[in-house]
């Protein structure tokens, strides 16, 4: 209930926002994987990222008006359309929905994102030892559509809450001990986006090779199915071309990471979107975002001799929210994910005695995560850096409170399903 009523405060400078993010005509996003799947239907797989590997930063730039996928893109009623970046995977899944007229495959992906949402609310009362379709699941549901982050990923049509989904069922399913359909959801995550496979460090730390047999299994099977599908060339071009040029990152504050910051440091705010940043400057975040994941390691190692089976789902989720922090870009709605860590961190604040420094903190986490979208609205913050990025410092406090070996208590802290 508190998680929901902060979040709920957080997001009322959203409400006049959200109005306009309502519509299934406006996922911008989805168009592009629609455009994506669309070449691959037309046996066109060869041309996917013919744009994407040619060395400029590839991330928020418009596809050539003379090029494979605007033309694509203008048949199916797409006027101007962004560059796909993901692995070929999304556009493979998404094949049926390809041979939908536009407008259908608009509402449908809107209808399938609103099932995700439901699914990934049910299992985070889970997580918390709610019984489904009672009032404390309806809460979490509501705190969840209290929760900006949200908004933004339904309005662009994002894949965020299909991984919400996934991260959120995957931690579930370990926490029950359901081992291989914990790892397979996580593998499907990284498949689809790469930042997912940080979930692979804490179980390497506490050596779960049979979750760590059937990750890799997933990875294996994924792969080849892209390769089969896609052929060898798109699935190494991709790896090779198009993934080097997007680890460079954009230097804006929709984009919630440790490089962004740096390169909003070093740009003056107004970075040139499609360049590289400086060599210097993208190095210096991929070691300062390097670092932050050591230091996670180090104390997940700290911790794990009298570390219990009920506390490991709590650090996975830990993990979930460090991976948008250290990934080169994570928009502003990829951090709906770190709904399920806000949420166990209030179940754990009622089980344990928490300071009121703690509590407030924690508060000052779930708002500035919950009303993210308010924050990148509020241009008087341009001159105020640490404004700015609210959301991600509150991100990495959050992260870091959850391992240090102190703040949950294997004895006390009850295990999450039982």
């Amino acid at each position: 209930m508190v998680t929901l009523s902060i979040c709920a405060a957080a997001s009322l400078g959203d409400l006049w926002l959200i109005k306009g993010y309502l519509s299934p005509t406006q996922q911008y996003d989805f168009e592009v994987y629609f455009t994506a799947s669309s070449e691959i239907a037309q046996h066109l797989d060869a041309h996917l990222y013919d744009e994407s590997g040619n060395g400029l930063n590839p991330q928020l730039r418009d596809a050539d008006p003379s090029g494979t996928m605007a033309h694509v893109a203008r048949q199916q009623g797409i006027q101007q359309i962004k560059l796909y970046l993901y692995p070929p995977l999304l556009a493979d899944l998404l094949q049926p929905v390809a041979r939908l007229k536009l407008p259908d495959a608009l509402l449908l992906w809107r209808s399938l994102n609103i099932g995700f949402l439901i699914l990934a609310s049910l299992s985070i009362a889970a997580l918390l030892r709610k019984t489904w379709w009672t009032l404390p699941s309806l809460i979490v549901f509501s705190g969840l559509l209290c929760f900006s982050p949200i908004w933004q990923a339904l309005h662009y049509g994002q894949i965020t809450l299909l991984l919400l989904f996934l991260w959120a069922t995957g931690i579930l399913a370990y926490a029950k001990g359901w081992t291989k359909t914990s790892a397979v959801l996580l593998g499907i995550a990284s498949l689809l986006k790469l930042t997912p496979l940080l979930a692979v460090v804490p179980l390497l730390i506490w050596r779960d090779w049979r979750w760590l047999r059937s990750f890799g299994l997933t990875l294996a099977i994924g792969l080849g199915a892209m390769v089969f599908i896609n052929s060898p060339h798109v699935v190494m071009f991709y790896a090779q071309h198009v993934v080097p040029p997007m680890s460079s990152g954009i230097g804006d504050r929709q984009n919630q990471t440790v490089l962004s910051v740096l390169q909003v440091i070093s740009s003056g705010r107004h970075p040139h979107l499609g360049k590289l940043a400086p060599t210097s400057i993208a190095w210096t975040g991929h070691i300062l975002s390097g670092l932050l994941v050591a230091i996670a390691v180090f104390l997940t190692v700290l911790r794990q001799k009298n570390l219990s089976t009920s506390s490991k789902p709590i650090i996975l989720a830990a993990f979930a929210l460090l991976s948008l922090c250290v990934s080169p870009v994570s928009w502003v709605d990829a951090f709906a994910i770190g709904y399920i860590l806000i949420a166990l961190q209030w179940n754990h604040s009622f089980v344990q005695k928490t300071s009121i420094v703690q509590l407030l903190l924690l508060t000052a986490s779930t708002a500035a995560l919950g009303g993210s979208l308010a924050i990148k609205h509020i241009h008087k913050l341009d001159s105020f850096l640490f404004a700015q990025y609210l959301p991600l410092f509150f991100a990495i406090y959050l992260v870091f409170f959850t391992l240090l070996p102190s703040s949950i208590s294997p004895t006390e802290h009850p295990h999450p399903c039982s």
